[in-house]
C-alpha cells in the first residue's frame, strides 16, 4: 500500500504539471523594464509571467523572439506598478501606448504602435525619442538575439503605421534676424573664420582650436591574420556595416576636416589621401 500511495502522490504531480502547460498557465520569469526617476532614465527588474511555457508546437527563432519580446514590452507599456510608482518611478513618456503588434524577421524587429490621441499632444518630443533610444538599447542587452529594431506608430485604426520620428513635436521657428547691413569692401574682414566650409585652395581659417596639435586614430581597421593566412578586419558584419570601414570614413574623411577648420594641426597615424596614385615630389 505505501508503495502504491508513492506510485499515485508522484505521478499526480506529474499530472499536475502537465495539466499547467497544457492549459497555457504561465510561470513567472523576470524582466528589466524602463522607467523614469530623479529626472533619468533607470532599469528595474519586474517579475512577469513567463513566455512560450506551453505544448504548443514548437516556435521558430523568430517567433520565440517574438514571444520574448512582446512580454518585455507588455510589462514596459502597462507602466509602473503601484509599488513603482510609490518609490518614485513612472513612465518614459507621457504618450499612453498600447502594443498592437511584434513581428520578427530573421532577427529584425518592429513593433506596432497604437497612440491615445489624448496623450499625444503636439507630439513625442525630443527627450522622449531619446528615451524610446534608450529602451531599444537595453531591449538589445537583454534579447542579444534582436539584430535591429523599428517602433512604429499611429493615432488611430485608419491611419498607416509610420516611425515615431515622424510623430515628433514640430521644431519651433527660428527667430528671425534682424536684417545686417552688409560691410563695404573696403572694410570686410576676408580673413578665413571656422566655420566656413573648406574649399580648394583657401588657407586655413583661426578658430577655437587655432595653435593646438591634434593626433588621430581611428582605432580598428584591416590587419593580417596568420590563421587566416590574408587580410582581415577586426570587427564582422554586424547591423549593415563594419565598423573597421565606419571608423575610418568618420575620422579620416570628416572629422580632421572639421578639427582642420577649427584651426588645428592634425596628424593622422593612417594614411589620410583617398588618391590610389602615389607621386614622390621631393625625397631628399
Amino acid at each position: 500500500m505505501m508503495g502504491l500511495h508513492v506510485y499515485r502522490h508522484v505521478f499526480g504531480r506529474l499530472g499536475l504539471i502537465l495539466l499547467l502547460l497544457q492549459s497555457g498557465t504561465a510561470f513567472a520569469e523576470t524582466v528589466k523594464v524602463c522607467v523614469m526617476r530623479d529626472g533619468g532614465p533607470v532599469w528595474i527588474e519586474r517579475e512577469v509571467p513567463a513566455a512560450n511555457l506551453t505544448t504548443r508546437a514548437p516556435l521558430s527563432p523568430d517567433q520565440a523572439l517574438a514571444a520574448k519580446l512582446k512580454t518585455i514590452l507588455q510589462a514596459q507599456f502597462a507602466g509602473p506598478t503601484e509599488e513603482e510608482a510609490a518609490r518614485g518611478y513612472r513612465s518614459i513618456s507621457s504618450k499612453v501606448v498600447t502594443l498592437d503588434n511584434v513581428e520578427v524577421a530573421d532577427g529584425a524587429c518592429t513593433i506596432s504602435l497604437s497612440i491615445s490621441p489624448e496623450s499625444f499632444g503636439e507630439g513625442f518630443t525630443d527627450e522622449e525619442l531619446e528615451l524610446y533610444a534608450e529602451l531599444m538599447a537595453g531591449l538589445a542587452v537583454q534579447l542579444p538575439e534582436i539584430r535591429s529594431m523599428t517602433f512604429v506608430g499611429r493615432l488611430s485604426d485608419s491611419e498607416p503605421y509610420r516611425p515615431l520620428t515622424q510623430l515628433a513635436k514640430p521644431a519651433p521657428k527660428p527667430a528671425e534676424k534682424p536684417e545686417v547691413k552688409s560691410e563695404t569692401t573696403a572694410t570686410k574682414d576676408t580673413t578665413p573664420k571656422a566655420g566656413q566650409p573648406p574649399a580648394q585652395g583657401q588657407p586655413q581659417p583661426t578658430g577655437a582650436l587655432t595653435g593646438a596639435s591634434v593626433f588621430l586614430s581611428p582605432g580598428h581597421g584591416w590587419y593580417y591574420n596568420s590563421s587566416l593566412g590574408r587580410w582581415a578586419t577586426q570587427r564582422s558584419y554586424t547591423n549593415g556595416l563594419i565598423e573597421d570601414h565606419s571608423n575610418g570614413e568618420a575620422v579620416l574623411q570628416y572629422l580632421v576636416r572639421y578639427l582642420w577648420n577649427a584651426g588645428a594641426r592634425v596628424y593622422t597615424v593612417r594614411e589620410r589621401d583617398m588618391n590610389t596614385n602615389m607621386v614622390i615630389v621631393d625625397n631628399t
